[in-house]
């Protein structure tokens, strides 16, 4: 179906969206409010940074939380980042985690299973170091249901989007990098909420960000807002590195790439304190833009499939 989507796209220039409407209204009907959205940035380096840590070992670094109202309200309701110290900092990432997100049964929504196995790595670790909150931790875990098909608070929206979704300009590709732009050209709803300067407002509180536009037109078009940040790294050739990366092996190479190198660059004592700072902050932009683009997605979906009735 997506190859002869795609192929209808090229041929006839076939542009409107495509839904699978039942099923995404099944889905979306069984999620649980307040819908919270999740992003990680992890690091797996091959020389430990950590005491007692293997090479290539997972590390939990930060999360970034987008919380959805039963009434629609939006806000960037938590975040972390940890990045100094000697401890390895995956368990207590973890910790707040739960803290922010509860132990009720209200759904977690993340883009493919990057999440979902990095906290099935980081149980294993817990296991192994029994921290005295460990059975709590043990439990929040499981609640959230870390196997594929566990039907628990967990959820892939980027796999239900992927089989249930096309959307003309993305190559059949459901990559957020691809699929947000998108959105923004095929939802005159979502790219007017967002040309406004209401998120980091307290109608759309943010942690990082104060009446950020979203939507800027460029010679007609609406930019990616990724590209409205600015660059993770200042060196242009890594940058361009990473871009070319992301184009051959995928953005979950590339961003791993990306947020090891982000990750071993703040172990370094001898980065200047500008420097790092300024790393952080792109880093919790980054992190915070990716939930958020999951949140546009959300009301992309939400819009259109009330639009179909």
């Amino acid at each position: 179906m997506r190859q002869e989507l795609q192929w209808r796209e090229i041929k006839h220039g076939d542009t409107e969206p495509f839904l699978q409407a039942a099923a995404l209204k099944k889905a979306m009907g069984e999620w649980q409010f307040p819908l919270h959205f999740i992003d990680f940035e992890t690091a797996q380096p091959a020389l430990p940074f950590h005491v007692g840590h293997r090479p290539y070992q997972q590390i939990l670094f930060q999360f970034s939380h987008h919380e959805v109202s039963p009434n629609g309200t939006v806000r960037h309701a938590t975040e972390c980042l940890l990045t100094d110290g000697d401890a390895p900092p995956s368990i207590e990432v973890v910790r707040r985690l739960r803290n922010a997100l509860g132990t009720d049964t209200s759904t977690v929504l993340h883009w493919y299973p990057h999440e979902r196995t990095v906290l099935a790595k980081i149980r294993e670790e817990i296991e192994e170091k029994a921290p005295d909150d460990e059975p709590e931790l043990l439990a929040f875990l499981d609640s959230l249901g870390l196997d594929t098909d566990s039907h628990l608070r967990l959820y892939d929206l980027g796999r239900l989007v992927a089989d249930q979704v096309f959307l003309a300009g993305t190559g059949g590709s459901s990559s957020m990098k691809k699929f947000l732009p998108a959105v923004l050209r095929h939802s005159p709803a979502i790219r007017n909420r967002y040309a406004q300067p209401i998120y980091g407002t307290p109608a759309m509180p943010s942690h990082n960000f104060h009446e950020q536009l979203w939507v800027v037109e460029h010679h007609g078009a609406a930019l990616d807002p990724y590209q409205l940040l600015s660059p993770l790294f200042g060196e242009h050739e890594l940058d361009e590195a990473l871009t070319r990366l992301a184009e051959r092996e995928g953005e979950v190479v590339a961003n791993g790439a990306a947020a090891m190198i982000a990750y071993a660059k703040l172990q370094d004592p001898r980065l200047p304190t500008v420097e790092r700072q300024e790393l952080r902050v792109q880093l919790l932009r980054y992190c915070e833009l990716d939930t958020l683009a999951m949140v546009m997605v959300y009301e992309a979906l939400k819009d259109w499939l009330e639009a179909l009735g």
